[in-house]
């Protein structure tokens, strides 16, 4: 299913497609070209099921409400963005370097990345928190997704173990991706020496 969830949050909002590479990290290395096609297709069927009618209802209007309508938008001078706390002369002139900064952090993320439950919740949270505060309008609503972004990680982080490489099945030779809820080796550990203990008594 991690696929197809993931497909679900790139459509959920216009700027969270920027954060299709972090697939990759969800992804077991070395990363292979089929390894990637085939969690791809299977992230764009949902995507395409959520995004397809409205595209095929009017195409012309879906660019132009989707797309056009965040390119038209002035800057907002009542946005919580530190281009307006910065004493620059023409603050839209400066609206390119969210981008900027965007581009680096999510390259960033992908080469340094581990492949980890908390890894993707904090990417998202760390590339969009800059983002957020350098655009041209951000708001409440937009920083309430970093703020979950965090929270999950922070969820995520109580099995912040590398999760371990799929396993290939003798029988089909077929690779098995590992549970992405599978208990941390700690837990594993603590469970164990609860049996023996009782065991003693």
């Amino acid at each position: 299913l991690l696929p197809y969830a993931f497909g679900l949050l790139l459509v959920s909002k216009q700027y969270m497609l920027a954060m299709a590479p972090l697939g990759l990290l969800l992804l077991p290395r070395p990363w292979s070209v089929r390894q990637a096609w085939e969690f791809g297709w299977r992230a764009a069927v949902p995507a395409a099921v959520i995004t397809l009618p409205f595209v095929l209802w009017n195409p012309g209007e879906f660019v132009n409400g989707v797309v056009m309508f965040q390119v038209r938008q002035p800057f907002r001078r009542d946005a919580l963005s530190y281009l307006n706390a910065l004493p620059l002369a023409d603050p839209a002139a400066w609206t390119w370097v969210p981008f900027v900064v965007l581009v680096l952090l999510v390259s960033l993320i992908v080469v340094v990345g581990r492949r980890r439950p908390l890894t993707l919740p904090l990417g998202v949270a760390v590339c969009f928190l800059p983002f957020f505060a350098l655009s041209k309008q951000a708001f409440a609503n937009y920083y309430f997704v970093v703020i979950a972004a965090a929270c999950m990680a922070v969820a995520a982080s109580q099995a912040s173990h590398e999760m371990p490489e799929p396993h290939a099945d003798a029988s089909s030779g077929r690779a098995h991706e590992p549970a992405l809820d599978a208990p941390s080796p700690l837990a594993a550990a603590g469970g164990g020496g609860r049996r023996r203990s009782r065991g003693r008594r």
